[in-house]
């Protein structure tokens, strides 16, 4: 009987062993859940998960566009609560 490991297997198998660890997962759900926010925002105040286009080039523009609209909201609202002199 013969046991066969690859290369990527070992690899993975180690990567796993780092993503358990609490400190790396506490990261990455930290990442996620800022993230989230931001696709919800986009959902909600922009539309994002309804488009009217076709096409990858159409579709990826029409995103590109509702999220540089998101991105100048968000810089409207800072300078908004911004206290003035």
């Amino acid at each position: 009987m013969v046991l066969r490991v690859n290369k990527k297997s070992i690899i993975a198998a180690n990567v796993r062993a780092d993503i358990s660890t609490k400190e790396i997962k506490r990261q990455n759900i930290s990442k996620r859940t800022a993230i989230e926010g931001t696709n919800s925002s986009l959902k909600r105040s922009q539309g994002a998960n309804k488009l009217r286009v076709r096409g990858i080039t159409k579709c990826s523009m029409q995103i590109d566009l509702k999220v540089i609209g998101h991105n100048f909201k968000q810089v409207f609202h800072g300078l908004k609560s911004y206290p003035q002199e």
